[in-house]
């Protein structure tokens, strides 16, 4: 509970990454298997259909 699933630039599958107890920071937890995306038909989006953009930092 509390986990994001993310589309991280570069990448073929949407990962799950979790805040670190500091709230600062972010880690990786895996990879997430969503039924039906795919990566490329995500990137061919319009700029107003994909969500916004995040920046999450890691450690």
């Amino acid at each position: 509970m509390g986990d994001k699933v993310v589309v991280l630039k570069n990448t073929e599958f949407p990962m799950v990454i979790r805040e670190t107890e500091d709230k600062q920071y972010h880690t990786i937890v895996g990879y997430a298997i969503v039924r039906g995306f795919k990566y490329e038909e995500f990137e061919k989006l319009g700029r107003f259909q994909k969500p916004l953009r995040q920046a999450f930092y890691f450690r």
